[in-house]
């Protein structure tokens, strides 16, 4: 990446270390005075310099304002167009997992991404907007690193990682089996399985002084009534991750949106008779309806791509957990008729 402004977290660590260092060169008696050691203390005084800078920076929502207007409004799972842009990308997957859509380019204005990239703090702002809130958690052990990330996956939360020497921001997803579900902008392949003892080494930020830090960001959603979280699982992953299916990777937001108009995500306990039918039951029953209304108003049949989009409906509305309930029932056959009909006529066949 060059000079992506995430470095800017590294230079803000060093400067930190350094304006104490200068003052207290005397390591050992620094920590019997002040009871924490040179580098505790140091981590603080990096993020005030942190807040300085982001105070002094000059706003980029003109930069993209012109940009933003002129692409597509695509919020799917694809790799970035350019070496700065992963921060937005990495936001906008965790959003995908908290049934939350917005386009890279929104979330670059909201956080002021420049040509160097996007830190934290950046990103923080940018989710706030979308009633998401970033967590900040930093541990130097890597078993403690390795507990934390799957302590917050298993919770439900989408985590972001800063990789290789604080320059790249990825996406941590699920944790099964001693593997972790990872979506990576930097492509060509956005969805990556890694075992821990491939992910550790790039994680790690290794210090001058040899210490190591871990951080991570777990995003959460502060949205009581959220519709679903998606659970990308180490199966769904690598069937999503296969090329014949990146069409329905790259238009995910578009399946989505749909189906969680209409379903919400199955509930954990209580009474369940509301949503007691699963969507992708619901939607099973429709082929031969849709068959009939695909011929009806399309003057032709097209079973096989009728098939794939209904299979790739039921997909998504399995990785959010989808139940429906009998009055909202009533309403999905025509929403799915008109999705099915405006997705064969955008190509055909179905890409």
């Amino acid at each position: 990446h060059g000079h992506p402004r995430q470095n800017r977290k590294n230079v803000e660590h060093r400067a930190g270390l350094g304006l104490v260092q200068t003052a207290f060169p005397n390591r050992k008696l620094y920590r019997r005075r002040y009871g924490r050691s040179v580098e505790e203390h140091s981590h603080f005084i990096s993020w005030i310099l942190g807040v300085i800078a982001s105070r002094l920076r000059p706003t980029t929502a003109s930069t993209f304002a012109n940009t933003f207007r002129e692409r597509a409004f695509d919020m799917g799972i694809y790799p970035q167009p350019n070496s700065w842009l992963c921060g937005p990308f990495a936001l906008k997957h965790a959003l995908i997992a908290l049934g939350v859509f917005e386009n890279e380019w929104a979330i670059a204005r909201a956080a002021g991404t420049d040509t160097g990239g996007t830190d934290e703090r950046d990103l923080a702002r940018a989710a706030r907007q979308h009633d998401c809130s970033i967590r900040m958690i930093r541990v130097h052990y890597s078993e403690d690193a390795r507990e934390e990330l799957i302590h917050h996956l298993d919770a439900g939360m989408p985590t972001l990682l800063c990789i290789e020497q604080w320059d790249h921001w990825i996406t941590a997803m699920h944790h099964e089996d001693g593997r972790f579900v990872l979506f990576d902008s930097r492509g060509p392949h956005v969805i990556r399985v890694m075992t821990w003892e491939e992910l550790q080494p790039k994680w790690e930020y290794r210090e001058e002084l040899g210490g190591l830090i871990y951080d991570l960001h777990p995003v959460v959603s502060r949205n009581r009534h959220s519709k679903g979280k998606a659970s990308f699982s180490l199966e769904r992953a690598e069937w999503l991750a296969e090329p014949q299916h990146a069409g329905l990777a790259r238009q995910w937001s578009d399946y989505a949106r749909l189906l969680l108009v209409h379903g919400r995500s199955r509930p954990t306990g209580g009474n369940h008779d509301m949503f007691s039918r699963s969507l992708s039951d619901a939607l099973a029953g429709l082929e031969e309806q849709m068959g009939a209304e695909v011929e009806r108003r399309m003057d032709s049949t097209d079973a096989d791509g009728t098939r794939q989009v209904l299979e790739r409906l039921r997909f998504v509305a399995d990785t959010y957990a989808l139940n429906i309930d009998t009055e909202r029932e009533l309403g999905l056959a025509p929403a799915v008729q008109d999705f099915v009909i405006n997705r064969l006529r955008i190509a055909r066949p179905v890409e």
